[in-house]
């Protein structure tokens, strides 16, 4: 570690190109000039005491295919001295609120550097002896993290000290303090604050470890503090008590107590629920806790449900709760109570599990079109699914076109007589009704006339006319408007040729219907060309759609 100091002509400023060896090993360049290199001296070798021929060389390194370097510089030596040597015969670290102390004691100490890791410090003298030394200097906290550190101390001119007689590793330990607060419900969920030095990691490598059937799940982390939620691991245990010994490892080292680290899990600290009444009314889950403990007059209880849902808190006191909770999703859930102050309530012999069903309060129509088609629309709570909801009739799928926890409408198939009408909600069935398929309800389209083009309809079984679109083909015919027997509308604008008729009645469904209607082609008027003997036929109704381009024959 000595710097050595070679002065000359000719050398190069490349690193790359001028080595330098002294006694046989490589002396790591400094740095080099033309006139100067400056390279640091390597260990001496086993006996010290003897010169060390020092050489200078030029060139890159020696390689197979490249030139070979040349000697420019020998007859130079360098002696090792044991009694010149910097010796280090004891540390010590001592960490404070703000940084770590770091002790040196030895001979030859004066205007050295201690390097921990990549850091370093001046070394200050404190004392000295008739041979021995005293330094010490700091490393400020904010730069370290737990870990083990190489220690070196060199002295700035003659270099590296010897330091066989000490740990050349230096272990930075995260301290705990205080650990706030130190009681806690016995079923988990208190907010543990741990206070101390040397609590940070870069690599967010912090764990807080409890001993006992307890984890600590990190909730925020700093350099003198972290945060952590106390769970218990299997099932509660009321009536029980726990003293827990609380250790942070920080980068896999674990702390060292300087305070109070003990955290005191207690029967008479923790909340319990003796009696649960869960009563659902259409969307809304009201729930009764009766219990001991569960609040103080400062503390309102916080009620979840699925440990994520909020229950809102209508009343509170130390042994009764109420809160409610709207829209929850079919299927099972669970309870928790947490006292803002101590942690999650024991349930002890009582049940926090749940079971919500979906529910129809009514539904409308009941009775449709045996050619289905209409809409059904379901009234009630809980109907949507966390995954699927589906509606069967009979056996066959109701189309769903609209979902929400409270209403679901989907479209009826076809079907005959009375059929049963289920909700498959995430799998299970719930079976909500009967619906009627008759001839009673099916609407019917009898016969259709008409007049310019006003098209007149008998019709049968309808609801009403407003409820009616009557179609020509795919097109709609316009303006329906009638009473229960009979219905009018315009005609669309269509090429010649014959369409099916049909009608759907918005509350029953697709009618019954066999007719056809004829488009016909009207002529107005006939002009004869003999020169070009060409004759031009003028009307209505003629081929507008290339799709539907069909035969005309003039006669």
């Amino acid at each position: 570690g000595t710097i050595l100091s070679l002065s000359g002509v000719g050398f190069s400023r490349d690193p790359a190109l001028v080595w330098v060896l002294v006694g046989n090993r490589s002396c790591d360049i400094v740095n080099s000039t033309e006139m100067n290199i400056l390279c640091e001296t390597p260990p001496a070798p086993l006996l010290p005491g003897a010169p060390a021929p020092v050489e200078v060389w030029a060139g890159s390194q020696p390689s197979p295919s490249g030139p070979l370097p040349s000697l420019v510089g020998e007859g130079f030596t360098f002696m090792y001295e044991a009694a010149a040597t910097p010796v280090v015969t004891a540390t010590r670290g001592e960490i404070t609120n703000h940084s770590l102390r770091l002790s040196v004691e030895g001979r030859n100490l004066s205007n050295s550097v201690a390097l921990l890791g990549g850091l370093s410090c001046d070394l200050e003298t404190q004392s000295s002896g008739t041979h021995m030394i005293l330094s010490g200097c700091d490393f400020p906290l904010p730069s370290l993290e737990a870990g083990i550190y190489p220690l070196r101390v060199r002295q700035k001119q003659m270099g590296f000290a010897n330091m066989s007689a000490v740990p050349q590793q230096f272990v930075v330990t995260p301290r705990i303090t205080a650990v706030f607060p130190t009681r806690g419900s016995a079923c988990g969920g208190t907010v543990v604050t741990v206070r101390g030095l040397v609590l940070n990691s870069s690599r967010r490598s912090v764990q807080v470890d409890l001993s006992g059937p307890f984890i600590c799940a990190m909730l925020s982390l700093g350099d003198q503090a972290v945060i952590c939620r106390v769970a218990l691991v299997g099932d509660s245990l009321p009536g029980a008590s726990f003293t827990l010994k609380v250790t942070v490892l920080v980068n896999g080292l674990p702390s060292e107590c300087q305070g109070n680290c003990t955290l005191f899990l207690r029967e008479e600290m923790t909340p319990v629920v003796d009696a649960l009444t869960i009563n659902s009314s259409g969307s809304l889950t009201m729930v009764l806790i009766r219990g001991q403990r569960l609040s103080t007059a400062a503390d309102a209880p916080v009620v979840l449900v699925d440990d994520c849902l909020p229950c809102f808190v209508t009343f509170f006191n130390m042994s009764h709760v109420t809160c409610w909770i709207k829209d929850l999703a079919p299927g099972p859930h669970y309870l928790s109570v947490f006292h803002a102050r101590y942690g999650y309530a024991c349930f002890g012999n009582v049940s926090r599990d749940f079971h919500v069903l979906p529910q129809v309060f009514h539904y409308f129509p009941k009775n449709f079109s045996i050619h289905g088609g209409s809409l059904l629309t379901m009234e009630g709570s809980a109907l949507k699914g966390r995954n699927t909801t589906l509606v069967y009739v009979g056996q066959q799928a109701c189309l769903t076109v609209n979902l929400g926890s409270e209403v679901l409408r989907c479209m009826v198939p076809a079907g005959n007589g009375s059929v049963a009408l289920d909700v498959e909600v995430d799998g299970l069935s719930y079976q909500m009704g009967i619906i009627g398929y008759s001839d009673a309800f099916t609407p019917e389209l009898l016969s259709v006339s008409q007049t310019d083009d006003i098209l007149t309809f008998s019709v049968a079984q309808i609801s009403e006319a407003a409820n009616v679109d009557i179609f020509i083909g795919m097109s709609p015919c316009v303006g329906v408007s009638g009473n229960q027997t009979v219905l009018q509308c315009v005609v669309p604008s269509l090429p010649a040729g014959r369409y099916q008729v049909q009608g759907y009645d918005r509350t029953r469904g697709w009618a019954s219907s066999d007719l056809v209607f004829t488009s016909r082609v009207t002529v107005t008027a006939v002009t004869e060309n003999f020169d070009q003997e060409k004759v031009v036929v003028e009307g209505e109704e003629e081929e507008e759609e290339e799709e539907r381009r069909g035969e005309t024959i003039l006669v």
